[in-house]
């Protein structure tokens, strides 16, 4: 019988720490040839759109997908894992809270490998869900201080201001502007769905590590030219 998880249980079960272990596994996998990593796929209707990740790690024996739904009433993501020798299903997954982690561990393993070891001071640019996993795992991978965050909601802003600093145990700040949150920063990372640029690379001092996570479409962009020009290496996850 195949296992059933809810967003319940991943909160319980997985933690930052397991997510950057397992994704860096992934990542090496990926890297010698034992794992399949096939490009989203995407579906597009009137009023909502139907999104699917499909992949295999095959010295772990499993395939599977995600997929999830976007409309203005929300998203929902689901995972299916099979066993890649027979094919049977073997979890189904509720996975908004797993997207969240994976993605975050993505950046935190980029951030580990390529920022500067004593990067302390963070930008955090976009105050969802996908922004507390960024930061839990930066938190995880270097000597974090310091956090600005902006949000063009001034409310979600302070909202999540407050709660990762609870959450993560650092000093996170409102700023008032998305150049006051980049100005200076060791790290500066963006969730968001901007379709024009929120980080321009005028503002950007040598040396800095940038995460970009939330352009995922043709009709997004975070970054100006400058910015992806200036980069002395550039790196993606698929």
């Amino acid at each position: 019988m195949a296992l059933f998880l809810t967003e319940a249980d991943v909160r319980r079960l997985l933690t930052m720490d397991l997510a950057l272990a397992a994704v860096a596994d992934a990542h090496r996998a990926h890297a010698l040839g034992r794992a399949i990593d096939i490009p989203r796929r995407r579906t597009r209707g009137p009023t909502a759109s139907l999104h699917i990740l499909q992949g295999a790690l095959l010295d772990e024996n499993v395939m599977g997908y995600k997929a999830y739904t976007a409309s203005r009433a929300g998203a929902r993501f689901l995972v299916h894992l099979f066993d890649a020798a027979d094919g049977r299903l073997q979890a189904v997954i509720e996975a908004d809270t797993l997207g969240m982690m994976r993605t975050g561990a993505a950046g935190g393993i980029a951030a580990k490998h390529l920022s500067r070891p004593e990067a302390a001071t963070v930008a955090l640019i976009g105050a969802g869900g996908q922004a507390q996993g960024q930061l839990e795992a930066l938190c995880k991978v270097r000597p974090i201080r310091q956090v600005r965050l902006f949000s063009r909601n001034p409310d979600n802003c302070r909202r999540a201001s407050a709660d990762f600093a609870r959450r993560f145990g650092v000093e996170v700040a409102p700023a008032e502007t998305a150049e006051s949150a980049v100005r200076g920063s060791d790290i500066v990372v963006t969730v968001t769905t901007s379709g024009t640029p929120v980080v321009l690379g005028e503002w950007l001092a040598a040396g800095t590590h940038i995460n970009a996570a939330g352009s995922n479409a043709l009709t997004r962009r975070e970054l100006d030219e400058r910015a992806v020009g200036r980069a002395g290496l550039v790196c993606v996850d698929s």
